[in-house]
């Protein structure tokens, strides 16, 4: 059973994202891989992708309060520290 009120603050979330971004989570949600949401939405896969991650990252971010332009400048820069280590690992 699912509480109206998580249920309401999830719908609000949701209205709160991109309708690209919103579509990415849906299009996920039904089992679509990456290249054929990317073929739906007439986008190459590698924006597929970040769409998706976006999404996921915003919906974190409200669902913690977190308006995404509110972000203070050290969350900013952890999260640029993060994905300069991610490309970094990637590359070795």
């Amino acid at each position: 059973m699912t509480d109206p009120e998580s249920e309401a603050s999830l719908t609000l979330v949701l209205r709160k994202l991109r309708p690209a971004y919103r579509a990415s989570l849906y299009l996920t949600s039904q089992g679509f891989r990456a290249e054929e949401r990317a073929e739906i939405k007439g986008v190459p896969v590698s924006t597929e992708r970040t769409h998706l991650e976006r999404a996921r990252q915003q919906c974190m971010d409200l669902l913690a309060g977190i308006e995404p332009e509110d972000k203070s400048d050290a969350v900013k820069s952890a999260e640029k520290y993060r994905e300069l280590s991610k490309k970094e690992g990637e590359e070795a």
